[in-house]
């Protein structure tokens, strides 16, 4: 009686055992792990493993996260290398995405209209990244460390860039922002070693201590804004050429601060008209910014002649025409055709690609 019982004992624990472990390795093998967060879990999230794909879903606001460790999917952050947030999502939380070293490739949904404080802090891997037209803040450290992080393209209607937001990208060239942004908070773009140029819109109110510090490459910041404030001194670093209207704000920072300044041209229609205050003088040539949409640029012969025998660069658009003589002509970049006027002399040419 005694044998019977053990053996039924035995068979029922292996029957459990095998059960158990048929569960465990469809745990094992499976390759999408999900769940819910948010006010009333009204966001999705999932895991793809086998393809390292993190994706947001549903309606309304994230929540925020105290640290990278608390988020529903740190325990997958070593895998994720793409971030996809659908459609209908308005905001991403604090840390949501920060410390995900191995992260290159971010989606974001038109919806969105905040982003977080150290939502994507140091995001080592991130190397290009698409801001929606409808985001209008980004918030304290959102963006600091992301030293891989080379192309920003920023929506229309950014208003706040928070305090070192971009701080220590190291790798970032060129920065092209809205008519629409009011503020840059302190220490914005600091420490971003590789950034060249930044234009800022017409509507900034305004910049914060050291918002450009340390910035050793930095050649030009153009600001259209004639009314900007500025927080401190050292904004820019002293290397740094700063353009803006004349009679600005910006101008009476900048002479007060001991800063190169030159002022933006005058405009009329699509054509720019470059006069003596709006060259950038350097030992060995002459630069002057014309912006965008511009199909013809001219000089005056005041300008022409303080150019003499330097080679001049017009910069429009990121893309520049360097002369290095009234014949002879080096074309750099991509654009639009644009006729160029020297004086009395008339040179048509294209931005080449």
């Amino acid at each position: 009686m005694k044998t019977r019982l053990s053996v039924k004992l035995i068979m029922a624990l292996l029957a459990v055992a095998i059960a158990f472990s048929a569960v465990f390795a469809l745990e094992l093998g499976a390759e999408t792990v999900q769940g819910t967060f948010g006010d009333g879990d009204n966001l999705k999230w999932s895991v793809d493993t086998s393809a390292g794909v993190l994706s947001i879903s549903g309606e309304g606001d994230m929540s925020d996260f105290s640290s990278p460790e608390l988020t529903p999917w740190a325990e997958y952050s070593d895998s994720i290398v793409v971030l996809n947030i659908g459609e209908g999502v308005l905001s991403v939380g604090k840390y949501a995405f920060a410390e995900l070293d191995r992260l290159g490739a971010v989606s974001l949904p038109s919806t969105l209209g905040s982003i977080g404080e150290r939502a994507f802090y140091s995001c080592d891997s991130l190397r290009s990244l698409a801001l929606p037209d409808n985001l209008v803040l980004i918030g304290d450290f959102a963006f600091c460390g992301c030293v891989d992080l080379r192309e920003l393209k920023v929506g229309n209607s950014l208003k706040d860039i928070g305090a070192s937001a971009f701080r220590g990208c190291y790798s970032l060239g060129t920065v092209d922002l809205p008519d629409s942004l009011e503020t840059v908070g302190d220490n914005a773009f600091s420490g971003c070693q590789s950034l060249r140029q930044v234009t800022v819109g017409n509507g900034l109110v305004s910049v914060g201590i050291e918002s450009f510090f340390s910035c050793n490459s930095l050649e030009r910041v153009v600001i259209a804004s004639a009314d900007a404030e500025f927080a401190h001194r050292d904004c820019f670093g002293a290397n740094t050429w700063v353009y803006a209207p004349a009679g600005s704000t910006v101008q009476t920072y900048a002479l007060k601060h001991g800063k190169k300044f030159v002022e933006l041209p005058k405009y009329s229609n699509s054509s720019a008209l470059l006069d003596l205050a709006n060259l950038e003088y350097r030992a060995d040539s002459v630069i002057a910014y014309v912006g965008d949409g511009v199909s013809e640029i001219i000089l005056s012969e005041e300008a022409l002649a303080r150019v003499g025998g330097k080679p001049l660069t017009l910069i429009a658009e990121l893309a520049e025409i360097t002369f290095d003589s009234l014949s002879a002509s080096k074309l750099i970049g991509c654009g639009t055709d644009v006729t160029v006027k020297l004086g009395n002399v008339t040179e048509d040419r294209d931005f080449l690609k």
